[in-house]
């Protein structure tokens, strides 16, 4: 249960323009999150295993938000806004799998695996507004209906072949059938007539098949690794009021190569190439309609293309236990959410869009560390970034960053009180972040958690952004330079509870159903 409270304040000035503006919003918001999950292993005497798993995911909450707003058109005429805006969520998400795994010890290793995914988002909206304009009183009205229902299936068969001590052979082919059928409308009221400015709803289906071969070969001091995987992907988006049809359909292949080399006790270098495909959320792609105020809204793109990277890394691991890294990535077509000014107007439309193409250096280090005989852990992680969008796809107007500039610092650590109880923090510090259309002031999180196991039973209580800090910076679109300060003064607890079955010291590693693209 999330309960939280805050206020914002935007003013924001026009480019080729004397037309400003100055907004604040208060709102309260309650959301009800319910995760469960069950996770079940059995080994057979043969040494096959089999593992099986289901979670359920369920929010439900609301928000209000007063906004009084001032609009300075001009010198002379400004126009009050008084408004308030209400938003309804339901969202449900329910994953099961099951995966057969045959002895590890075998020449002829075989992993077969399926896996379903489907669950539901739905939030209604009502933002009502009165607006005084030198005694020209007008009253507005906006509704928004979104229902989204999706599911999505993925099947594996991964082959293992132990050529020799020293060598092993994989291949493997995955496939995943996903159908997303989104509705979407906006209703527009002004005094006592109704406008039915939009309504729509889709038919989505997204199909990739997919192959890999892998070849790996290690000795007492290298580790290598080469590979390539196939992707074709089968995409189409059709709107059932209009039949209007958007078709992605394409073959992608994605080498990859790594090698790891222990030079001494206190040293080992990895190189690792590699290249892949990041997919947009389902409901980036859907119109999803959201009213934000009388001059905001976003919606969804339908026409949103997959990104594509190719990286380089540099790893070294120093003292077993200081790991440094140094990452350059290639991406093409990066999706972001681009916001612009519609045209002959100051109303600002937020869409996702393949905005871009972008070079990007990485540094990384992390530091883990353990004291007081073992009962103090944490590790020190840092993060510099540096890139440049290149090959603009879209007029990006007056106010954008060419360069992307960032740095976090994080810091998390445990105390083993007693055998079954430990207490920890975790901290995050960034200073000034430059994104594409955003610029982020210096942020400092502190967050507390306890864990606590009884038996079989493990319970824990997190404490999120205890500080209440302050988010400032700047928001850009084409034609606006908006400076905003969020001021949260609620903390975010959770608790969590789970109960072990069987032997948790046998339990072996499952990489999980990914459905990261549904919530």
């Amino acid at each position: 249960n999330v309960y939280d409270r805050k206020t914002t304040r935007e003013e924001s000035v026009y480019a080729n323009s004397s037309a400003s503006s100055l907004f604040d919003y208060n709102t309260d918001s309650r959301e009800n999150d319910y995760l469960g999950s069950l996770n079940l292993e059995w080994k057979t005497k043969q040494g096959h295993k089999f593992f099986g798993a289901a979670t359920g995911f369920y929010d439900n909450g609301r928000s209000n938000a007063k906004n009084a707003m001032i609009f300075h058109i001009d010198e002379q005429q400004r126009e009050h806004t008084q408004g308030i805006a209400t938003q309804n969520y339901d969202d449900d998400l329910y994953t099961v799998e099951m995966e057969f795994t045959s002895n590890d010890t075998l020449r002829h290793q075989h992993t077969i695996g399926y896996g379903v995914i489907w669950g539901k988002a739905h939030n209604n909206g009502i933002n009502s507004e009165v607006t005084d304009d030198y005694g020209d009183i007008s009253e507005l009205q906006h509704n928004t209906i979104n229902r989204h229902y999706g599911s999505q299936h993925q099947m594996k068969y991964n082959y293992k072949l132990l050529i020799n001590t020293s060598s092993t052979l994989k291949a493997g082919s995955h496939f995943s059938i996903g159908n997303i059928n989104p509705k979407s409308q906006f209703i527009e009221k002004e005094i006592m007539n109704e406008d039915f400015l939009y309504s729509d709803q889709y038919k989505m289906h997204e199909n990739v098949y997919g192959g890999f071969v892998e070849y790996d070969y290690k000795n007492k001091n290298i580790f290598m690794s080469v590979g390539l995987r196939l992707e074709y992907t089968d995409f189409s988006t059709i709107s059932r009021m209009n039949s209007q049809e958007y078709i992605y359909n394409r073959m992608d292949y994605f080498p990859f190569f790594s090698i790891k080399h222990k030079f001494s006790s206190v040293a080992d270098i990895s190189l690792r190439l590699a290249s892949g495909i990041e997919r947009p959320h389902f409901l980036d792609y859907v119109p999803n309609y959201r009213y934000i105020s009388k001059y905001a809204y976003s919606i969804g793109n339908p026409n949103l293309k997959p990104s594509r990277f190719y990286s380089a890394t540099v790893g070294g691991l120093l003292f077993d236990f200081l790991y440094l890294e140094l990452t350059y990535l290639h991406t093409k077509d990066i999706i972001s959410p681009i916001s612009k000014n519609e045209a002959n107007s100051f109303e600002e439309v937020t869409t996702p869009l393949n905005s871009s193409d972008e070079n990007r250096f990485v540094f990384q280090m992390s530091c883990p560390y353990v004291l007081l005989n073992n009962k103090l852990s944490g590790y020190l992680g840092t993060w510099l970034g540096y890139a440049k969008y290149t090959n603009l796809k879209i007029d990006l107007g007056e106010f954008y960053n060419m360069d992307l500039k960032g740095f976090y610092l994080t810091n998390q650590t445990q105390y083993e009180v007693l055998d079954n109880l430990n207490i920890g923090y975790n901290l995050y510090y960034q200073p000034k972040l430059y994104l594409q259309q955003a610029i982020g002031d210096p942020y400092f999180k502190l967050g507390f958690d306890v864990s606590y196991r009884i038996k079989r039973f493990d319970i824990g209580f997190n404490v999120s952004n205890i500080l209440n800090r302050m988010n400032k910076g700047v928001d850009l679109n084409d034609q606006a330079y908006t400076r905003y300060i969020i001021n949260k003064n609620q903390p975010i607890y959770s608790l969590t509870v789970k109960y072990n079955l069987g032997n948790t010291n046998k339990r072996k590693y499952h990489e999980i159903i990914d459905s990261s693209r549904f919530k």
